[in-house]
């Protein structure tokens, strides 16, 4: 448990700050996947799961016996 909301805040911003760059370049990636420069944000879950169909040969159906409830 955190102390307090400011160091909870800090932890947020830590992580937005290291991981920002690597963001920037995964939207680069699917943006050329797409062939697109205007990739809207209703489209990114379509295009990344194709991009993970295409790079791992597997789609989300495929792993749903593993995952779904009993």
């Amino acid at each position: 448990m955190a102390p307090d909301v400011e160091t909870v805040e800090k932890l947020f911003e830590e992580l937005r700050r290291v991981s920002y760059e690597a963001a920037v370049q995964d939207l680069q990636t699917l943006k050329t996947f797409a062939q697109t420069d205007d990739l809207k944000h209703w489209n990114i879950s379509f295009w990344a799961e194709k991009q993970r169909e295409m790079k791992f040969n597997f789609t989300s159906e495929d792993l749903r016996p593993y995952f779904s409830l009993p």
